[in-house]
């Protein structure tokens, strides 16, 4: 069968990103500033349908026991590439997305006669020219969102703005270097094979992270595997724009990747669903919410390393402090539009940082316990609380500080207490993780003596009170899933 995809593939010279000069850049230990994964590479054809592994230069950091190596594909229905790699489709270029013709098919080089389907990859062909394919609107020029993307295999050359509604993906998604993958809102990860998820780009600041920043993955991420042990393994920088579902599946985040949370996110794993973290991995959100939880465990697994890719190095969870008081601002404060007075009404609920429902597991895979573990702790306080304060140093804070009530109202939020709570109900497995950063009798559990059945727990440096302050009852309202 002829392959047309070469001349499709041709690359351009790859720049480095650079972070906004208007960004704050905040020093966190414990989170990669980049990723392994942000470099060059000689793509050639290199795709996420044929990935090249065997080929060190495109895949340099493979171990060798990552699950989707072995993952075997049947040959796809058809591989569509847009037809005119720099030529914008969508809104903003002459091109409709919608329109089969303006797809090509790659094995025969022919017109497609229609749309992706979740049996087709799909490329966005690499370009000199800088260009976008937005499939987010329902027509050449139509206002109206548009329907998901449906796919197997997903690829993103350098250059191309790739823009979806949402994502029905059931293989590999491979976003190469300078090439951005939107989805607008909802990203399903689906299907029952192993794959993986990789971004080669830089992320900018914690602090300054957006739809535009290519370390973009979607608004909300939908993980939902046809099996509990099927796995996508994500390999670079990911934020999303809110929270992740994981419903069934293991979301293995790679080593040195980043994975963050978005704002106002109630993030959960189902039972039948595990986030695992592998070396020097780090999982968190790029705000402070008061008013959710970061992470609810519904009876499933957060868990750091694998049986056969145990840790050699920490990885990281960080989870964002709430407003510990339960106080209301100290005195009756309104601006002209009465938004610090609603906004205080709707923030300063009190939530834990993590819920722990019957059936959650912790867990550790490490070689050596006493040097490489699953480590739980607090967001930095730099970071921006969400539609409260910008982040603490920022020029969004300056400015807003000007004025005096509500510069007054931010300097008051800054000085709360820091330290994180996490909730525990009955019948939670712990083993092999450090509690870091914990406010005193920040760890609610509803049966102490479970905490005595607990294997090779460790108390950070970083914990505001004696070990023996930090464990307290659940409060009864927590036990029915409210606020305390």
């Amino acid at each position: 069968m002829k392959n047309h995809l070469c001349p499709l593939l041709a690359g351009s010279t790859i720049l480095l990103a650079a972070i906004s000069a208007n960004a704050q850049v905040i020093d966190e230990p414990g989170r990669p500033a980049t990723s392994i994964w942000a470099a060059e590479y000689p793509y050639g054809e290199a795709t996420a349908a044929d990935p090249h592994f065997d080929d060190e230069r495109v895949w340099p950091h493979l171990t060798g026991k990552e699950y989707f190596l072995d993952t075997q594909w049947d040959e796809p229905k058809r591989t569509l590439a847009w037809a005119q790699p720099g030529t914008t489709g969508g809104r903003n270029g002459p091109l409709d997305p919608y329109d089969p013709a303006n797809w090509v098919n790659v094995e025969t080089g022919e017109p497609a006669q229609s749309l992706p389907d979740r049996d087709t990859d799909v490329i966005i062909p690499a370009s000199d020219e800088s260009y976008e394919v937005n499939w987010r609107f329902a027509g050449h020029g139509n206002p109206e969102w548009g329907p998901p993307l449906e796919a197997r295999h997903v690829t993103v050359g350098s250059n191309v703005h790739f823009a979806i509604v949402d994502g029905e993906i059931y293989g590999n998604v491979w976003v190469q270097r300078e090439g951005h993958f939107n989805v607008d809102v909802t990203m399903n990860l689906l299907g029952s094979k192993h794959t993986f998820y990789r971004n080669d780009n830089t992320g900018g600041s914690p602090s300054a992270v957006g739809s535009r920043d290519k370390s973009y993955l979607c608004q909300y991420l939908m993980f939902n595997k046809a099996e509990p042990d099927a796995s996508a393994e994500f390999l670079g920088m990911f934020h999303s724009g809110d929270e992740f579902q994981v419903v069934s599946g293991t979301m293995i985040v790679g080593p040195d990747t980043v994975v963050e949370m978005g704002r106002e996110g109630s993030p959960y794993i189902e039972k039948d669903g595990r986030i695992v973290l592998l070396d020097n991995a780090y999982l968190g959100k790029w705000s402070i919410d008061f008013h959710v939880t970061d992470l609810d465990l519904r009876g499933g697994t957060l868990q750091a390393g694998l049986p056969d890719r145990p840790l050699a190095r920490d990885a990281i969870v960080r989870v964002s402090h709430k407003n510990h008081t339960a106080a209301q601002y100290s005195e009756p404060v309104s601006d002209e539009d009465g938004e610090i007075e609603m906004a205080a009404e709707r923030h300063f609920r009190r939530v834990p940082g993590i819920l722990l429902q019957e059936g959650s597991t912790l867990r550790t895979y490490s070689t050596d316990i006493d040097q490489a573990r699953l480590v739980i702790t607090a967001l930095p306080a730099e970071y921006p609380i969400t539609f409260l304060r910008p982040a603490l140093g920022s020029r969004a804070y300056e400015d807003r500080a000007e004025n005096p009530l509500r510069g007054a109202f931010m300097q008051w939020l800054t000085e709360l207490p820091q330290g994180i709570d996490i909730a525990v109900r009955e019948n939670v497995t712990v083993e092999g993780v450090e509690f870091d950063g914990l406010r005193a009798q920040g760890l609610m559990v509803q049966n102490r003596e479970a905490v005595d059945q607990w294997e090779k727990v460790f108390w950070g440096e970083n914990n505001l009170a004696p070990q023996e302050e930090l464990i307290a009852d659940l409060p009864e309202e927590l036990e029915d899933g409210g606020e305390y």
